[in-house]
């Protein structure tokens, strides 16, 4: 059941990738040859009009065959459906199609996990302090004597209840104790319950994740300048010194939780939102590979991709049926947000790199040489093709070793 579901995740992202390509393609009366899914072996084909259609072994990629004045095999190089002889304008949409339905396929599935889950605004519900401490005190101490009058009342399904709650405060308690010892950054920044994190050092914040993001990658206790607004819409600016604690460097809150949305509109905006949590997120562990901030064991490829599903799957399965199918959807949001980006990226041998010819042809009003472009384009391909083996070899030791 894993399998198929992972399979099917990688085929939807690819699909409507290439989807995208074929669409734009036939709006601009370009030839497509082939429209294939996966690599290797041809499994099944059949022919309508001028395209193929194709479904082959490996399930990990997939391609929009378009036709070329440089094809001898298909054209003589008078063809008006050529890819090339279409104006820079056309062959611009067609390359950047990919992508674009990597994010609109990202923000309609977002919808749907939206609908359900709700999203996470940036706002601050709780603030750790004494008096947070003592209220969760005494709460713990109303819920063991309200145990104790359920269970002398014979109320053991209540009695239980409370107890459940009463030890979840004194937990609570005890964590926060354990943790922040008396100094609590948040309460001392002036920060409180309510509160809106607007911009963290500068970058625009619109999910609670973010924050946790930000700490969990550069927490190592520097001060961080937050801009925030107060439930009057008043901003205001202040600067955090987080704390360390067991589990890394904190700044004592917590959100409001997940929200559900209330109307279309609301639900449109939280699955934008969510669509671009992804596409940050992408372009920030880009930054971190770059700059090398996170070791190359760190990186997963498509094995390691697929163990981390195969595990989620199994943990959602036990839930319900419904989790399982939302926790489907989560990975494809964020992996079709994930090669949206990548395949943006100006790199030879990419739908980036490919637009950055078309870009250069626009702005001096001459094509790029074909000769120059494929030898450009083949080591690109070449170079993306050697990244590849390396990560897939760290996917191999990682998950085997």
């Amino acid at each position: 059941m894993n399998i198929i579901l992972i399979i099917l995740v990688f085929g939807v992202i690819i699909f409507f990738h290439e989807l995208g390509h074929f669409v734009v393609a036939k709006i601009n009366h370009i030839t497509v040859l082939e429209f294939s899914m996966g690599f290797g072996p041809k499994l099944f084909a059949f022919t309508k009009k001028e395209t193929k259609y194709t479904l082959r072994l490996i399930p990990l990629g997939g391609y929009c065959m378009m036709l070329h004045d440089d094809d001898e095999e298909h054209t003589d190089g008078t063809d008006e459906n050529s890819f090339d002889k279409k104006s820079v304008w056309a062959r611009m949409a067609t390359i950047l199609a990919g992508p674009a339905m990597n994010f609109v396929i990202a923000f309609l599935f977002s919808l749907i996990i939206i609908h359900f889950c709700g999203s996470d605004p940036a706002d601050i519900g709780v603030v750790y302090n004494d008096e947070l401490i003592a209220e969760y005190e005494q709460k713990a101490e109303e819920c063991e004597i309200l145990a104790k009058e359920y269970e002398a009342a014979g109320k053991t399904e209540e009695a239980e209840e409370k107890t459940d709650e009463a030890e979840y405060y004194t937990a609570a308690v005890q964590e926060i104790k354990d943790s922040f010892k008396g100094n609590y950054p948040a309460e001392e920044a002036g920060i409180q319950a309510g509160d809106k994190v607007v911009k963290i050092e500068g970058s625009n914040v619109k999910n609670f994740r973010e924050l946790q993001i930000y700490l969990q990658i550069y927490g190592d206790g520097s001060p961080i300048n937050l801009t925030l607004e107060r439930e009057d819409g008043t901003e205001y600016e202040t600067t955090v010194y987080p704390a360390e604690t067991p589990n890394g460097y904190k700044v004592g809150i917590i959100s409001v939780g997940y929200q559900l949305p209330e109307g279309f509109g609301e639900l449109c905006k939280y699955a934008a939102l969510e669509t671009r949590y992804w596409v940050k997120a992408t372009f920030l562990s880009l930054k971190l590979i770059v700059t090398r901030q996170v070791s190359s064991d760190e990186v997963s490829g498509p094995i390691g991709v697929a163990k981390s599903m195969n595990n989620t799957f199994n943990e959602a399965a036990k839930s319900s049926m419904l989790d399982l199918l939302l926790n489907w959807l989560n990975y494809i949001v964020l992996l079709s947000a994930n090669l949206g980006v990548m395949n943006l990226l100006p790199i030879p041998g990419l739908d980036g790199g490919r637009f950055l010819f078309l870009l250069i042809e626009l702005v001096t009003r001459k094509k790029v040489p074909k000769e120059k472009e494929n030898v450009i384009t083949l080591i690109g391909f070449i170079l993306v093709m050697a990244l590849m083996v390396v990560i897939l070899f760290n996917d191999i030791k990682n998950v085997f070793f």
